[in-house]
């Protein structure tokens, strides 16, 4: 091979390596940064999914929170007036519109939003005198009930509460010598003031009707039913949890 042709060939491969350099250089800044916009996406995905991750969570405790049940615990006393008539021995004499004395207890929690169940306890106590043909008759008699109800309640404005119930249970007469097992209606309204976040004092009107199974060979007047219905006002304390 002779010299020029050998110049040739060393120019040419001199030329094209020097040519390859520059590509080499940069293709490799080329890569790295496609590199490093891989890592920075990676990077804003994992902070986007630890947002994503966290908001929900923070969503979900907080909603969780605000469905807690809110649970109270309340007792009044107050009078109560038996609207029904009360017949005396003589299955003739009656009286009616008679002042005694009620106690009511009752455990609520509400479940599902503003509705919830509870357990209601009533008794009362009514003293009657009956005068009679120049005698005095007295005649006391208790009313009491235990059973559960349906409950729908909550808060009216920024402490006040209101609550309605109503419900189905056992009901129990007792007077002098004589107990009775029967059925029994309960439906109360009340309103209550917040004292503080836990306690309040309240006002409850409450309705009680109790029927029970007439005895042999007892008629009624005018077909009436066999039982007991009182309307009670009852001032108490509440306390929640």
């Amino acid at each position: 091979m002779t010299q020029p042709i050998r110049n040739r060939i060393i120019i040419t491969m001199w030329i094209v390596s020097g040519s390859l350099l520059p590509l080499s250089a940069i293709a490799s800044p080329e890569i790295s940064d496609s590199q490093e916009v891989r890592k920075d996406s990676i990077t804003t995905d994992n902070h986007a999914t630890q947002l994503l991750g966290i908001a929900p969570t923070e969503q979900k405790t907080d909603r969780s929170k605000a469905k807690q049940p809110v649970g109270s615990i309340k007792a009044g006393i107050g009078p109560v007036w038996t609207t029904s008539r009360v017949y005396m021995e003589n299955n003739r004499d009656y009286e009616t519109n008679i002042r005694g004395t009620g106690f009511g207890a009752s455990v609520t929690t509400l479940r599902w939003g503003c509705t919830g169940i509870g357990l209601d306890f009533y008794l009362s106590r009514t003293t009657i005198e009956h005068r009679t043909y120049g005698r005095i008759e007295d005649l006391s008699y208790t009313q009491f009930y235990l059973g559960p109800s349906f409950v729908c309640g909550g808060r009216l404005i920024d402490r006040l509460r209101g609550e309605v119930a109503f419900g189905l249970g056992l009901a129990v007469h007792s007077d002098t010598g004589q107990n009775e097992l029967g059925f029994g209606i309960h439906s109360s309204l009340g309103l209550e003031f917040m004292i503080t976040p836990k306690i309040g004092i309240g006002v409850e009107g409450v309705n009680q009707k109790h029927l029970f199974k007439k005895p042999d060979g007892y008629n009624t007047p005018n077909d009436e039913s066999y039982g007991y219905q009182q309307l009670g006002v009852l001032f108490g304390l509440r306390t929640y949890f």
